[in-house]
């Protein structure tokens, strides 16, 4: 549970520019800091499509 390298993420809620980033990984929601949101590298998924 959480992010790790390699784990499939999705932005679930996002603010505007105030307020924590809700992000799921598989089935748990977390909520993340905008501080610590800047410091997650990510880069789309094979696809390019969710899934």
């Amino acid at each position: 549970m959480g992010l790790a390298p390699g784990v499939e993420v999705r932005v679930v809620s996002n603010m505007g520019s105030f307020g924590p980033i809700m992000v799921a990984v598989g089935s748990t929601k977390i909520g993340i800091g905008r501080g610590m949101a800047r410091r997650v590298l990510v880069r789309p998924n094979d696809t390019g499509h969710p899934e």
